[in-house]
């Protein structure tokens, strides 16, 4: 019986998508990571590309995967599905970026944690998450010292801020060579197709005390990769979502991301999707006149 309730729901789904089409809706593709995905919204929230599609009146295929990194979107393009979709997209978003360069700095600030300790208590970048995300875990607070150093910098043990070091330049290299043959990609086998960018925000903008550091790296490091993000889609003849200069401004704090409760998410809450969705349809509605 649950069989069969399920393949129902399926062709459901399956013709509802058909009639949406039918029906002549404008195709919506969201590329991205988790801020496209949705990810740390509660139930029943929604996200900016369902936001968007729902405001616009468009039929969304949402193609993000939480931790997607400017590297798997080009593997996701290679994908039969996800490349006709492109292909019949008539607007496309592309949330990308941010996950390149976090990649890099759990490593940067892996290495300053494991610095004087045996190999049994190192930690792996892929570690960094889960334990900054529990304030009771043993390693908590040294792993927090840690990161404030990697981004901040330490002039006595010869630690450069992020910002300033080699492995940045690195990452936002691959991300820059990536993002160029993603947008190439597109416009080649969809040359019609409306692309919107999203810039990135500063999730701890609100963050101060001993945390003011991580505020202001992160600041710097939005602003870096917000930069190239607007001067790389001008480049493509690509509309931004001018997401990091709206989160600025705003006075709400738009992320889960919470001193009180030393809450270390940078994921946007259900108000910070809004505001994405409202950048967006900004951008689409410049296009379209």
């Amino acid at each position: 019986m649950k069989k069969i309730l399920a393949l129902v729901l399926t062709v459901c789904m399956l013709l509802a998508s058909v009639c949406a089409f039918a029906e002549g809706k404008p195709v919506y593709i969201a590329l991205g990571d988790s801020i496209s995905a949705g990810y740390g919204l509660n139930e029943g929230e929604k996200n900016f590309p369902e936001i968007v599609a729902g405001k616009k009146g468009y039929s969304l295929i949402n193609h993000a995967v939480n931790g997607n990194t400017s590297t798997d979107i080009m593997e996701q393009m290679r994908d039969s599905t996800v490349l006709n979709d492109v292909m019949k997209a008539d607007v496309i978003t592309i949330t990308c970026g941010g996950n390149d360069l976090l990649h890099s700095l759990y490593e940067y600030v892996a290495d300053i944690y494991n610095d004087d300790k045996n190999r049994s208590h190192q930690i792996q970048p892929t570690d960094i998450l889960d334990i900054l995300a529990d304030p009771d875990e043993p390693r908590y607070e040294e792993l927090l010292q840690a990161t404030l150093t990697g981004l901040t910098g330490n002039a006595q043990k010869d630690i450069l801020p992020f910002t300033l070091s080699s492995e940045i330049q690195t990452a936002m290299a691959d991300y820059l060579k990536n993002m160029s043959m993603i947008l190439t990609g597109i416009q080649v086998v969809n040359p019609d197709a409306k692309i919107i960018v999203c810039t990135q925000y500063n999730p701890y903008k609100f963050f101060d005390g001993i945390y003011i550091g991580m505020n202001l790296a992160m600041e710097s490091g939005a602003m870096l990769l917000s930069g190239a993000i607007t001067t790389y889609s001008a480049l493509f003849g690509c509309q931004v979502a001018d997401v990091y200069k709206t989160f600025s401004e705003h006075e709400e704090n738009l992320c889960n991301a919470d001193l009180t409760t030393k809450n270390l998410d940078f994921h946007p809450n259900a108000k910070g999707h809004e505001v994405i969705a409202e950048c967006v349809i900004k951008a689409i509605d410049t296009v379209e006149e």
